[in-house]
């Protein structure tokens, strides 16, 4: 069962809403004196609080093999439970909930059930359930408490703490509720029960001190039970203080506050002196003066020791879980381990390769010696050792007492150890570790101290293992990383070396320029040419909608229906496995994607490039699926033409010419995908507001805003042909272009430019590359920077060109110093292949200043303008 105090700290707000619902749960079931209202009460309750389709109450008779339907209250999503029912007609798995708790998230996806268990569950329309039940001793169920829904469902720590409290409490009214009809029946049948039932059952009278103080209680009557769940005996006739000294004030307290006042109540407690935890009702019983009371109580010590060990054990594996080397592993569960059971030592040993040795891997002490660093298992007795080597758990409570693991007391007094237990930990039937806890005086260990050792051994060897897995992980990553650094080193290396070796070959700068020309046109052209598509997937009925350019992408009719399956009907074979990865990412992605496919159109192949985006609701939850197709085949010739002309003797001219015209690709097509794409979709949306009937005022609005987003993809088309070659550049030379983009950019910023250049010019890819350069920064002081001035310097020595560009802008997080952007990091990667470097100094509210260094080999004899 779920701890209070555990789901209190998780969050308050929900546990008083819970808690609230407790109270009135118990105040109308108690409102009730016969026990098919409180059945009856108490389901329709549960199913409104939780949101149920179905909650029912079965009384359980292992001996008939049956179950019998109590009371019952649902809606139609799950029909009604027959009366009576065999075990044969409830699904295997359902019949667990005679052991403990039991709880199916979704009978459809749950490993654990069978095809027959699924079936079973079907039948009945059972789709989550969670099930609780009520036991005399650990084998005697006597009914079940279920909560159902015809859809998934999540069950929480809450849900399952609100059933098993409701069911304690159902069970406690019910037979509350029979006790006391029997009792007022007759006092033949209320001396059957009251000796029949489980649960504890005395009367009482209140004995009070002259001040008025409860200081001790007579017990009157008593039945057989609560001798048995007390330890008490002969306690008729005789007060409590005589049979148990040290019962704490609590309960006197208590006891005489409802005789006073005359008001029932329900409570548990710890009694410290009987070693137990009790389950209470009590009420006034005969006239006031009387201070009689009669008290139904059971013992709920199991219960709240194996709470208390839960939360222990819940506690112990959030420690542990963002641990990420074994060392803090095995120290933190040793010390967790040490404080609750509140011994001296806490230690996990681990053995070595001679299988006779082992040593402290672990360790906690409380004030206590230390162990030895290393010791030998032949040092010890041949049982204990046979007895680790079996995985058999150890325990001793008095080492002071020679026994089949004490064959000498007198080693265990000289290191302070009066008692001990240990769990082995055996891998493939090997003796591996094992985990050791000491106690400074005798001790009886309990099978609650035992389970929750095996359960500290268990959980601490996985989290071992899920430690030195990551950490094996993280070694073949930083061992890949290397490898792989250093043959982007070598590989730069050996181009560097073939641009060196073709820059002395081809010394025709003119013919360099007509065939990048050339290539520039191509990829112009591609572009252009370049057809797009538009879908989207609604991911809560599975539809697939597509625009008219995806239909024509696949040559088909617009009236032709469309699932994400198509993509397999058209992709050709080697592609299939990216098709299934598209399909399920457009099903059950929950991040964005992009892909790329062949298809086959007709006996034509295109190359689709596939981009997704989802899309949430308020609530966070994905409701659908925005994508782009965009037909790349022509891009992708081009690229194999550039391909073979570098087999022609032409790789690093054409290799260095091919990143630029990636770079200008990319940042074209996110103009024209970002930009103009998302325009004349927006054109797109609005043309489907012309519709029969439309007002003329609402035809007008609807027109005057199409027009205004006609003349936007006009200005953005007009930018983009614009940027594609910077004709002040090539005309003017680099310090007009320059000069020309302060004057475009100036306005909320003031730009203060200066350019210091010898009267000879620098070669063409180098002027273009510091042009690009300085305009990506001048750029993003706009975009970004949020500042009043910026000052942007030049200077072109003899080896090299030294660009500044500082702003007095809002500057970068420090997150952002340690991952670039998309735009810093496009200029990084150009720098990079230039040998330069970038440096970029920033803090936030005091400015950005930006200094890129790239080598020349020199000037050319044209002078500049």
């Amino acid at each position: 069962m779920a701890d209070k105090k555990e789901y209190k700290e998780a969050g308050q707000s929900a546990w008083k809403e819970r808690q609230a619902f407790l109270l009135r749960f118990s105040d109308t079931l108690r409102s009730y004196n016969n026990q098919h209202d409180i059945g009856k009460a108490a389901v329709e309750m549960l199913a409104k609080e939780l949101a149920l389709d179905r909650c029912y109450c079965a009384m359980i008779s292992l001996s008939k093999d049956q179950a019998a339907i109590l009371y019952q209250s649902g809606n139609s999503l799950i029909p009604p439970i027959p009366c009576t029912l065999s075990r044969a007609n409830f699904p295997e798995p359902l019949m667990q909930s005679i052991d403990g708790p039991f709880l199916v998230n979704d009978t459809v996806a749950d490993e654990r059930l069978t095809a027959v268990d699924r079936e079973s569950f079907a039948a009945i329309s059972f789709r989550a359930v969670a099930a609780c039940t009520i036991r005399r001793g650990k084998k005697d169920p006597v009914w079940s408490l279920v909560a159902t829904q015809s859809v998934p469902r999540n069950w929480t720590a809450v849900d399952i703490m609100l059933l098993e409290e409701a069911a304690e409490r159902l069970y406690g009214a019910i037979e509350n509720a029979r006790a006391l009809t029997a009792l007022a029946e007759s006092e033949k049948k209320y001396r059957t029960l009251f000796n029949s039932i489980d649960e504890c059952f005395c009367i009482i009278q209140i004995i009070f001190d002259e001040n008025g103080k409860p200081v001790d209680y007579l017990v009157l009557e008593a039945n057989r039970a609560l001798y048995e769940l007390t330890g008490l005996t002969d306690v008729i006739g005789k007060r409590m203080r005589e049979l148990a000294p040290a019962h704490e004030q609590f309960w006197y307290d208590k006891y005489g506050e409802i005789a006073l006042t005359g008001e029932p109540a329900r409570f548990q407690h710890e009694a410290d002196a009987l070693n137990r935890w009790y389950d209470v009702y009590a009420f006034p019983m005969g006239k006031p003066q009387e201070l009689k009371l009669a008290v139904l109580f059971k013992d709920i010590t199991e219960r709240k020791h194996a709470e208390k060990r839960q939360v222990f054990l819940l506690r112990l594996s959030d420690a542990l879980r963002p641990l990420a080397d074994p060392f803090s592993v095995q120290n933190t569960a040793m010390e967790l381990l040490a404080k609750w059971l509140g011994v001296m030592h806490a230690s996990y040993f681990e053995m070595e390769g001679d299988g006779d040795s082992f040593h402290v891997a672990g360790h906690f002490k409380d004030q206590a010696k230390d162990l030895p660093e290393r010791m030998r298992l032949s040092d010890f007795s041949d049982s204990l050792v046979a007895a680790y080597q079996s995985g058999r758990t150890v325990a001793v409570n008095d080492t002071g007492i020679t026994g089949e693991w004490v064959k000498s007391p007198e080693t265990y007094a000289r290191i302070g150890v009066a008692a001990w237990a240990a769990v082995p930990l055996l891998k493939h039937g090997k003796l591996v570790a094992w985990i050791g806890v000491n106690s400074n005086k005798p001790r009886v260990w309990s099978e609650v101290d035992l389970q929750t050792l095996n359960d500290v051994a268990k959980r601490t060897w996985d989290a071992l293992e899920r430690t030195r897995a990551e950490q094996a992980l993280r070694d073949a990553e930083l061992k890949y990383r290397i490898q792989l650094e250093n043959d982007v080193k070598k590989r730069t290396r050996e181009l560097q070396e073939s641009r060196d070796s073709l820059q002395t070959i081809f010394d025709e700068r003119l013919k360099a320029e007509e065939e990048r020309n050339k290539t520039y046109l191509l990829l112009k052209k591609s572009e252009e040419t370049a057809s797009l598509g538009s879908w989207e997937f609604n991911r809560l009925t599975g539809q697939l909608t597509w625009s008219d350019g995806m239909y024509r992408l696949f040559d088909l009719n617009n009236t032709t229906p469309v699932t994400p399956i198509i993509y397999l009907k058209y992709t050709v074979e080697k592609s299939l496995a990216k098709a299934e990865k598209v399909i399920q990412y457009i099903q059950n992605s929950d991040a964005d994607f992009e892909e790329t496919l062949e298809i086959n159109i007709s006996g034509k192949i295109k190359v689709l490039r596939i981009k997704g985006t989802v899309v949430r609701n308020g609530q966070g939850y994905i409701e659908r699926v925005l994508g782009v197709d965009q037909d790349i085949s022509e891009m992708r010739g081009a690229e194999e033409k550039i391909k073979k002309m570098e087999q022609e003797q032409q790789l690093q001219i054409f290799r260095t010419s091919l990143s630029t015209l990636e770079e200008e690709r990319h940042r074209i097509s996110e103009s024209l995908n970002n930009g103009i794409g998302q325009l004349l979709y927006g054109i797109k949306i609005n043309m489907s507001s012309f519709r029969h009937g439309i007002s003329e005022e609402e035809f007008n609005q609807n027109k005057a805003y199409i027009n205004d987003l006609l003349t936007q993809a006009i200005i953005e088309t007009r930018r983009v042909s614009h940027e594609l070659m910077p004709t002040t550049l090539e005309q003017f030379g680099l310090k007009s272009a320059i000069d020309d983009i302060c004057r475009q950019l100036s306005g909320e910023i003031e730009f203060n430019c200066h350019i210091s250049v010898q009267h000879n010019r620098l070669e063409k890819y180098m002027e273009l590359a510091v042009y690009r350069t300085t305009q990506e920064l001048m750029t993003n002081v706009v975009k970004h920077a949020k500042a009043t001035a910026c000052e942007v310097m030049i200077i072109i020595g003899t080896d090299q060109v030294k660009i500044v560009v500082s702003d007095n802008g809002r500057g970068m997080p420090q997150e952002s110093e340690k991952a670039d952007g998309i735009g810093l990091a496009s200029i990084r990667s150009k720098i990079e292949l230039l040998d330069g470097r970038l440096t970029i100094a920033s803090e936030p509210g005091k400015g950005t200043h930006i200094e890129v260094i790239i080598p020349h080999q020199g000037l050319t004899q044209k002078p500049s303008r």
